[in-house]
């Protein structure tokens, strides 16, 4: 039997190379995956934060304008709270997915118009990534003229 010694094949160093390499490439790639996802769940929240504000818009415009003039009917900015079915129900549709959506709401009448008015807004916020507040909201404002 002859001695036979394998010089082909690679060594333990040269794998450890080629995995640190790999490892530093992964890296990168990684965190465009996560920024990515990360944004995508950003524009998720944003898609839902205007679904509940036309909701709440929708809502207004669906009610007789007597009522919501009987209801608030003061010339200084009232909070209005998601009491609103369809608002109520989209918040809800919101937080069963991300738990961490907020919306408030104001109205007021104008004065001196020459055809009764209310002026509404409403926002909706929730908490980003980080875990603090989004810095900027969702907006929206409207006006309801009585017919």
């Amino acid at each position: 039997m002859k001695n036979c010694k394998i010089t082909t094949g690679i060594s333990l160093i040269e794998v450890m190379v080629a995995v640190l390499l790999l490892a530093l490439a992964a890296i990168p790639i990684y965190r465009t995956l996560s920024f990515g996802a990360s944004k995508e769940i950003e524009n998720e929240k944003i898609a839902i934060a205007n679904r509940i504000l036309e909701s709440f818009k929708n809502e207004i415009m669906g009610m007789p304008f007597e009522d919501l003039q009987t209801e608030f009917d003061d010339t200084e900015w009232q909070n209005i709270g998601a009491d609103f079915p369809n608002v109520f129900n989209a918040l809800m549709e919101a937080q069963k997915k991300y738990k961490d959506f907020e919306f408030s709401g104001q109205v007021r009448q104008v004065e001196d118009a020459a055809v009764p008015t209310m002026e509404f807004k409403a926002e909706v916020n929730w908490t980003t990534n980080d875990g603090d507040k989004r810095d900027k909201p969702e907006k929206i404002f409207f006006i309801k003229v009585q017919k």
